[in-house]
This record gives structure tokens, C-alpha cells and sequence, in this order.
């Protein structure tokens, strides 16, 4: 068993529950489309977080159910809005 301390801060939540091998174009999805399209950047200073909510060998579908957390800011050409 290993521990690691987690730095705080705001993170984006994403709701996967699909085949597991379309995790990888949720990913793609959120770094190329919706992050350069809302008022956040994301914070490479922090991991990306993934929690599975099911075991895929036995939901009934096959599908894999996993909260995926994405560390953000709020970018400086939003800021100037506020």
C-alpha cells in the first residue's frame, strides 16, 4: 500500500460510464474541446484524479463507471470579466 497527499484545490468532474476502451477520447475530449471552450485552463501541477464506481466484469452491460477529476484555474481572459 502506498499514500500520497493530494493538493486541494478546484477540480472539473467528469461522469464516464461507457465500454472502458473509450476512456482514452473522454480525456481527448476534455483537454481539446471543453477546457479551451470554458473559463478554465487546466493545472498541470496536480494529477488528474479517477475513481471506478463499479466493477466492469460485473455490470450487466459491460460498461465501466468512473468519476474522472480534472485540476483547473480559472483562466485570466475570464477574469477580466468579473
Amino acid at each position: 500500500m502506498q499514500f500520497k497527499c493530494v493538493d486541494g484545490g478546484q477540480y472539473a468532474l467528469f461522469q464516464f460510464y461507457d465500454e472502458p476502451h473509450k476512456l482514452s477520447e473522454v480525456y481527448r475530449y476534455m483537454y481539446a474541446v471543453w477546457l479551451p471552450n470554458s473559463e478554465y485552463s487546466a493545472d498541470y501541477d496536480r494529477d488528474n484524479l479517477e475513481f471506478c464506481m463499479n466493477n466492469v466484469a460485473e455490470d450487466l452491460e459491460g460498461k465501466l463507471k468512473v468519476d474522472l477529476f480534472v485540476p483547473i484555474k480559472r483562466t485570466n481572459k475570464f477574469m477580466s470579466e468579473i
